[in-house]
């Protein structure tokens, strides 16, 4: 079967390149970049649940949203200069999506409030950088606080145009002192758009679908570099479906990956970590027979490579209904170190766990491609994307250039403008083996 709504090309990444290919004759800013996240109007883009039904939407609705929640917009923040820095404090979900495409079609710079920092950390990051006011679907903040549920609703005035906003800034994790506000340009995000079709072209397995589609689990936040990049920036330009769960607990994003046939889902370590130990305590409760047969059935699913998807889904159907069930098709690792265990673990039993690498300050710049289990396991972050070089320095540190990276990095009153031609050390230990680095 093949993969729908990819208009009359015969595969993803060929729908991709089009895509790109006239995206990147025109001018690289954020206003562009919105015409092209939503230039398939008929494609589903979000899909949620109230237990019962699921709710569809697509990218021409999405848009409407975003246009008719720009008046709004513009009346409640209409004291505030153009250009200004507005802070976006929510969860990741459709109205987020809604408000921030809003908020730079008013003309405001956004930045990303990290949701999962202090109430102190945020309150100095939002005086220290002259954050105008904040949209926040919870909490109240020292500035004028604008309620998502209030900016999401239709107006009846008119749309003033206004210069589209430039720049998006991210935080990185830490105190007050030490937090990096790190800036994105439209030119930042079209260099990552680039690198997500080479993922396409060198590992055909992030293309695979399930009854013709392909969907994205949001477990990440939109305001972590990682969500934001990996997982909404690439997948609304590939034009595909995301599934949000109604809350993060274990058994309703199990249920929701079931109900909604989901194929993608990119997590943190932790995530992953923690599903392998409670699958295995659940076989290991079985008996020692039982779990002996399992891990002889993973290593041979392991060794045989992609001939072993058919042992997986026989022998260890039981193990994966446990799980996910059949619809996945590609799992990734990212922001910290994983375990060999667990990659084996996931593995073995036939679905695709890559391991990839990114930071707040360059954005994603490698994800293992290849669809050899041998090499997976090994927790390789495989090798730079093409906008991205590596290099070990001679105290073993991770070294990356790119124009992926953020184009201003900002901690306390140092600003730096990032000069592309210089390297960046990351504080990583890496080494780098027949291409692959580690």
């Amino acid at each position: 079967m093949k993969l729908d709504n990819i208009r009359n090309f015969p595969s993803i990444d060929a729908y991709v390149t089009d895509k790109l290919n006239r995206y990147s004759r025109e001018d690289h800013t954020l206003a562009t970049l919105y015409r092209y996240m939503f230039d398939d109007t008929d494609n589903i883009m979000t899909e949620t649940t109230d237990g019962y039904r699921i709710r569809k939407t697509t990218y021409g609705e999405a848009k409407a949203r975003v246009e008719a929640a720009a008046p709004t917009v513009q009346t409640a923040l209409s004291a505030l200069p153009a250009a200004s820095l507005v802070g976006l404090y929510a969860q990741s979900s459709p109205d987020f999506i809604t408000v921030f495409w809003a908020l730079l079609k008013c003309g405001y710079n956004i930045l990303l409030l990290n949701t999962r920092l202090s109430d102190t950390v945020l309150e100095a990051v939002i005086q220290k950088h002259n954050v105008g006011a904040v949209v926040s679907d919870s909490a109240s903040f020292s500035v004028p606080t604008f309620a998502v549920s209030h900016l999401t609703k239709p107006s009846e005035q008119a749309f003033t145009p206004a210069p589209f906003g430039t720049e998006v800034s991210f935080m990185s994790s830490g105190t007050s002192e030490n937090v990096k506000i790190c800036t994105y340009t439209g030119e930042n995000f079209y260099c990552q758009i680039c690198d997500s079709l080479q993922i396409l072209k060198n590992c055909p397995a992030i293309g695979n679908h399930y009854e013709g589609q392909l969907k994205h689990l949001v477990l990440l936040p939109f305001c972590h570099v990682f969500g934001f990049m990996a997982v909404y920036l690439w997948f609304a330009f590939f034009s595909r479906t995301f599934v949000f769960p109604r809350d993060l607990n274990p058994a309703t994003v199990q249920n929701t990956v079931k109900k909604h046939k989901v194929t993608h889902i990119f997590a943190v370590p932790m995530v992953w970590e923690a599903v392998h130990k409670a699958a295995t305590r659940k076989i290991q409760a079985k008996g020692d027979k039982t779990y002996r047969k399992f891990q002889k059935a993973t290593r041979l699913v392991n060794k045989l490579g992609r001939s072993g998807d058919i042992i997986a889904k026989r022998a260890l159907r039981e193990v994966r209904e446990g799980l996910f069930g059949d619809s996945i098709r590609f799992l990734i690792s990212g922001g910290s170190s994983i375990s060999a265990e667990t990659l084996a673990f996931f593995n073995g039993i036939g679905y695709h766990l890559s391991n990839g690498y990114g930071m707040t300050e360059l954005g994603i710049t490698s994800v293992e491609r290849t669809a050899k289990r041998s090499l997976l396991n090994t927790a390789s972050i495989g090798a730079p994307f093409s906008m991205t070089e590596y290099r070990v320095s001679d105290d073993g540190e991770l070294l990356v250039r790119g124009k992926t990276r953020a184009s201003r990095i900002s901690m306390g009153d140092t600003v730096t403008e990032t000069d592309f031609d210089e390297w960046f050390a990351t504080g990583d230990l890496a080494e780098e083996k027949g291409g692959r680095y580690y």
